[in-house]
């Protein structure tokens, strides 16, 4: 069993939180500001000994490495910022580990591919958040997440293979693990994972091992799937008061996380928490877990263990090993001193007991269950990207700009429906040639163009714009069995590259003058 825990690299400076948040901002910096907002409210939160250290020092990862391996840690999960291959920040003590080879301490990355906005500067209750200039801004992307295409990719592949070949890189069977944090983020999901891991056969790796974030109804080639809590078990959990902050039972998050099922021939690692209280970050508008402590935490993780390595994945993340700014850390503080990290110890020494129970107790979502859910969040998401297609139109941005300007002047899309029928009239307007429509039945026309099947007799086009979003991994796999060179683009990148130009056109998003990040 691999017990591994999320790595916060945000205890150092960088140019773009001087800029936002002021002089030297850090982590430490919401931390040390924190006040309780309500009786017996533990903040702030204090690192053991005053210990509030700069990981840019190499005697801190000395530390921290010989900390995990004191109580079982196996390894550390970086989050990795990675907005685009001009754009990463928080990248230097992840290359600092690379290059310190002493330092024994085994890692991974988990890519956070979300795009940072300036949300701390709109929430009440900020001591720390000081630069009235900024805050007065009205909402910007800090960075936009983008996903480019194969030059991209590959510039993404190649930072990574130094430490993908690092010999204390975490693998599993025998390939490099790398998590994603949220895979509906990713438009182009299915083709970059397909091309990483033949980029990654190139240089003599086995491949790539990759869990995705999220249900596991998106399908993208990955290797496995993994909550992320409390993100995912928030919505089904009562608070326990109305007021400022949002408090929620830590018991009852823990219950309802060992109550999730699993799916069938689809792999879960299920993660968990040890104690949250976010704040420090938000303010009143944050959520507190109450009642969460080392003991509770020990017992709820052993039983975790347990039902994961019953379901066959050995491995368990615990958020967070130094979380501080939502109060998840492992690190020892005043308060509870090593107990966190005795906790973790002790289920480590004792999950094994469990196994058996719950290889009996073992849970699957049924079919109909599973259907229901999936079709739930079908609908999600193409409303989501219908709303966001129709703000672009609003502002009179042609989301074909993109194939015209890459000189794709003849494709086809994948699809009968609504977005194919908008798209055509998009096409129109830009004098890109809607040659056919791919679609698995042939009882359907869309404004007198033709439908086809897949096949081999095909018209030559220059790219095939998938509609049907949802099942995008399925449409790749069937479109490659008869064309393993012909580009293959979603209708959601190209909304994604429209949103990309126009936001930075009106300059919606900072840029660091004279920096590279």
């Amino acid at each position: 069993m691999k017990v591994l825990a999320y790595y916060l690299p945000q205890y150092h400076r960088v140019p773009i939180n001087d800029k936002w948040w002021g002089e030297g901002f850090t982590e430490w910096t919401s931390v040390k500001k924190s006040q309780p907002l309500y009786e017996k409210h533990y903040q702030p939160h204090v690192p053991l000994g005053g210990n509030y250290y700069n990981l840019l020092e190499k005697e801190t990862m000395i530390w921290q490495a010989e900390l995990m391996h004191n109580y079982c840690i196996d390894g550390m999960c970086f989050y990795h910022y990675w907005f685009s291959d001009k754009e990463r920040v928080l990248e230097k003590p992840a290359e600092n580990l690379l290059m310190w080879t002493d330092v024994n301490m085994p890692f991974c990355f988990s890519w956070a591919n979300e795009s940072w906005l300036n949300k701390w500067s709109h929430r009440e209750g900020l001591l720390w958040a000081e630069n009235k200039e900024e805050k007065n801004k009205e909402l910007e992307f800090i960075f936009l997440q983008t996903y480019g295409r194969e030059k991209e990719w590959e510039n993404h592949f190649n930072y990574l293979y130094p430490f993908f070949n690092d010999e204390r890189y975490i693998k599993i069977d025998n390939k490099p693990l790398f998590v994603i944090h949220d895979l509906y983020n990713i438009p182009c999901c299915h083709e970059m994972i397909v091309y990483w891991n033949e980029l990654a056969k190139n240089k003599g790796l086995k491949g790539i091992y990759i869990l995705g974030g999220g249900f596991p109804d998106v399908k993208c080639n990955v290797d496995g799937y993994m909550t992320h809590e409390p993100g995912m078990i928030r919505n089904s959990l009562k608070s326990i008061n109305f007021g400022e902050p949002t408090l929620i039972s830590y018991k009852d998050a823990v219950d309802e996380i060992l109550a999730q099922k699993n799916v069938k021939e689809k792999q879960i690692v299920f993660t968990t928490f040890c104690s949250y209280d976010t704040t420090p970050r938000y303010g009143l508008d944050g959520d507190v877990y109450e009642g969460a402590t080392p003991d509770l935490f020990m017992s709820h993780l052993m039983k975790l263990m347990a039902k994961n390595q019953a379901a066959g994945m050995d491995m368990v993340f615990i958020d967070a090993w130094n979380e501080w700014g939502e109060g998840m850390h492992l690190e020892p503080d005043e308060k509870y001193g090593y107990a966190w990290l005795e906790a973790v110890k002790n289920a480590k020494e004792r999950y094994i007991d469990y196994v058996e129970k719950y290889k009996k107790e073992i849970s699957y979502y049924s079919e109909k269950e599973f259907k229901i859910i999936c079709n739930s969040k079908k609908w999600e998401l193409y409303t989501s990207i219908f709303d966001r297609w129709m703000n672009l139109r609003e502002k009179n941005i042609n989301i074909s700009d993109y194939l015209k300007k890459n000189h794709f002047n003849r494709i086809m899309l994948y699809g009968v429906g609504i977005f194919s029928e908008h798209m055509i009239l998009e096409c129109k307007k830009n004098d890109v040639s809607v040659i056919g429509i791919i679609d698995r039945s042939k009882h359907f026309s869309v404004n007198d163009i033709e439908v086809y099947q897949m096949s081999n007799d095909l018209p030559n086009v220059d790219v095939i714009v998938v509609t049907a979003i949802y099942s995008m991994d399925d449409i790749c796999n069937e479109i490659r069995k008869y064309n393993k060179e012909i580009k293959i683009l979603s209708l959601l990148e190209l909304i994604l590259f429209a949103e990309e130009t126009f936001l930075i056109d009106n300059k919606k998003v900072y840029k660091l003058e004279g920096q590279v990040v």
